[in-house]
């Protein structure tokens, strides 16, 4: 009937399931055939060197051991040097201590030492021997372990093989087919061996990146670290940090002394004022930082443009000899040459006699004062005099003291 007939054809399908199952492990079965086989070769050798030893001993050791044993219980060992000791102990009780006797004894003595050593040395060949015995003995317990199982996988491999066989005969297998999906899952296999491959190497390019991005990050971080010290040194050291500072320590005491001559120079009608800060006109809460030249007379704060060219050079010579007076004493060091190049033209007559004044003041802060001026007025207020004249042939200097 057709229930009877699916019936069977499951049972077949069942039966070919199972002998594939058994067929796929028929190769695990052979190699682990091969690996019990070089094991008990291996066991068997061992075994064999083991049985070598063994001989060895029963024909030599046990005999020596015997001996000895015998010896030692019967104190039988080493009769002479045992007579020897006693007699020896006789003359000594009887005469007393000689050093011949001692000598005599002490080298017999060093015979008997042996006995005790081989003694031991034996004992330790029985441990061995007998820790040979159980080694032997979990060999054949392993090697009998080890030849039923390859022979249970012998009988089950033939088992298999025989049913393989069968059906292949029968027309119910297609050996064939069943290679071909052998090998299409091989492939498969190799394909996917290969994804996970190529997965791997993946990750360790990923871990790879991670560890570079670590890096950088902290690399990163070092040199942004260091950026801010560098713009905060920039800052002090430009025009807004230390320079500011200095100037802005600096600045009154250069004012104050550009007053002083000043003050010799208009008769006190000039002064002037540094400014440091001023607001900006857009942001009237804002500050910044500026130098400023104030200039003021009996007709108020002017800009320096307005005033006359000889009021603007008694301005520029006041804070230039001031600003020479300061640097040299910030250096330590005193100027040694003052060098003033015309300008007298623009003074009246009463503004050269203060001027010369103002120079005679400060001749003592100065090595050599050098005035260059083509006023014979303002030659002849001071003692020496370079004359510089100009020929066809050249230049020639004369020294007028």
């Amino acid at each position: 009937t057709l229930l009877a007939d699916e019936s069977a054809l499951t049972t077949q399908h069942k039966v070919v399931n199972d002998l594939q199952q058994k067929l796929q492990g028929k190769a695990p079965l052979e190699q682990k055939l091969q690996q019990e086989q070089r094991t008990l070769s291996q066991a068997e050798a061992r075994l064999a060197e083991f049985e070598r030893a063994v001989q060895e001993w029963q024909s030599t050791g046990v005999a020596e051991l015997s001996t000895v044993q015998t010896q030692l219980s019967t104190d039988s060992y080493e009769s002479e040097a045992r007579a020897a000791l006693a007699k020896l102990d006789e003359q000594a009780a009887a005469v007393g201590y000689e050093p011949e006797a001692h000598e005599a004894s002490k080298t017999d003595l060093a015979a008997l030492k042996e006995a005790p050593e081989r003694f031991r040395q034996l004992e330790k060949a029985q441990t061995v021997v007998k820790t040979l015995d159980d080694s032997l003995a979990n060999l054949a317990n392993q090697m009998a372990e080890q030849t039923a199982e390859v022979t249970q996988r012998e009988l089950e491999h033939q088992e298999a093989e025989t049913a393989l066989k069968a059906l292949v005969g029968s027309g119910e297998i297609d050996l064939n087919t069943l290679e071909d999906e052998v090998q299409k899952l091989r492939e498969a296999e190799a394909a996917a061996n290969r994804k996970v491959g190529r997965a791997q190497q993946s990750l360790e390019v990923l871990n790879d990146l991670r560890r570079r991005k670590k890096q950088l990050t902290a690399e990163r971080s070092e040199i942004t670290q260091l950026i801010t010290r560098l713009k905060r040194l920039e800052k002090a050291c430009g025009r807004d940090g230390v320079q500011a500072l200095l100037i802005e320590q600096a600045l009154p005491e250069i004012e104050e002394r550009a007053n002083e001559l000043l003050e010799r120079l208009t008769d006190g009608r000039m002064r002037v004022e540094f400014e440091t800060q001023k607001q900006l006109k857009s942001k009237k809460d804002t500050t910044v930082e500026t130098l400023d030249i104030r200039i003021a007379d009996e007709s108020g704060v002017r800009p320096y443009e307005n005033f006359s060219g000889g009021e603007q050079f008694r301005v520029n010579f006041a804070i230039r000899i001031a600003l020479s007076q300061i640097l040299a004493k910030r250096a330590g060091a005193r100027l040694q040459t003052l060098v003033i190049d015309e300008g007298f033209g623009s003074q009246d007559p009463d503004g050269r006699q203060r001027l010369i004044e103002a120079i005679r003041t400060i001749q003592d802060d100065f090595k050599c004062i050098l005035v260059i001026t083509h006023i014979l007025a303002l030659q002849e207020a001071f003692p020496t005099q370079i004359n510089v004249t100009k020929s066809t042939a050249g230049s020639r200097i004369f020294v007028n003291s």
